[in-house]
């Protein structure tokens, strides 16, 4: 069996966030070169399957049991389908937008031998139930310090095709069926809790490669809205990575336009709206 090489990003869309979706792979390709595509899709029109054609492998959702906007079956048996193939995966929420090259997260994710999964940790598993005591009925051997692990923003993922790391999606995705709908985000909880299990550590990368940002309404009373003039990394020495608008298609959806923090940032990323995909790539 040929050992599996090259890198892909994966995106996934339907049909209300396809401008979105475009957006968010335009800008990463154009900053990455060299990255192979694959497109997991619900409910596209013809058109926009047109716009995608010759873009990368188009993989169609089967639709059932869809989670907020996309069916999160679909995305983890295409991470692990791809990881049979490339050594490097890249999972990309439509939110998320690109404005550098992540050519040194890469790097820095390969010179962890031990490191299957890489992305921002966002609580521990102990969290990630209502009832933590839960998850020594699901996972009985599970030792009480893995409540103290981290769990990773799958939103912006990163995966390196170790033994661990299929063997841990293999997992994930025979638990699906079951285990699905007894966490809050239970495709995130999975992972960790069959991340221990298998022994694929997380590298956790710094917020100056991946900055999540909460997208909130004009008047909302908590936090501060973040724009691109006044985002902490732009002031950074290191050129800004990506941005994860946590949120962003909540808005998308709901209110859109009339918010001020999306039209600042739609803004900076209009031109890549109609850039030609040959150019892009």
């Amino acid at each position: 069996m040929t050992s599996p090489s090259g890198r892909v990003v994966q995106v996934e869309t339907d049909n209300c966030y396809f401008t979105l979706t475009i957006l968010s792979l335009k800008s990463f390709l154009f900053h990455n070169k060299g990255w192979d595509v694959a497109i997991i899709q619900n409910g596209l029109t013809q058109e926009q399957r047109d716009e995608l054609a010759g873009v990368g492998i188009l993989i169609d959702s089967p639709g059932e049991g869809l989670n907020r906007w996309t069916h999160l079956g679909s995305r983890l048996r295409a991470i692990s389908d791809l990881l049979e193939r490339y050594e490097i995966v890249l999972h990309l929420d439509s939110d998320a937008f690109t404005f550098g090259s992540i050519a040194q997260w890469v790097l820095d994710f390969l010179q962890q031998p031990d490191a299957g999964i890489s992305g921002d940790r966002v609580y521990d598993i102990g969290q990630s139930l209502l009832n933590p005591t839960k998850i020594k009925e699901l996972y009985p051997d599970m030792p009480p310090e893995a409540l103290l692990s981290p769990v990773m923003c799958n939103g912006v993922s990163m995966y390196k095709s170790l033994p661990s790391t299929r063997a841990m999606m293999r997992a994930v995705i025979e638990k699906w069926p079951i285990y699905y709908g007894m966490f809050p985000i239970p495709d995130e909880s999975l992972i960790a809790l069959e991340a221990i299990k298998h022994g694929c550590e997380l590298y956790r990368i710094s917020r100056t490669y991946v900055y999540p940002i909460w997208i909130t309404k004009d008047n909302y009373p908590i936090g501060v809205h973040v724009t691109p003039s006044n985002h902490p990394v732009s002031a950074h020495a290191e050129p800004l990575m990506i941005v994860h608008m946590t949120g962003l298609k909540t808005f998308f959806n709901a209110t859109g336009r009339h918010n001020a923090q999306w039209l600042a940032w739609m803004k900076v990323l209009e031109h890549y709206k109609d850039m030609p995909w040959h150019v892009v790539k």
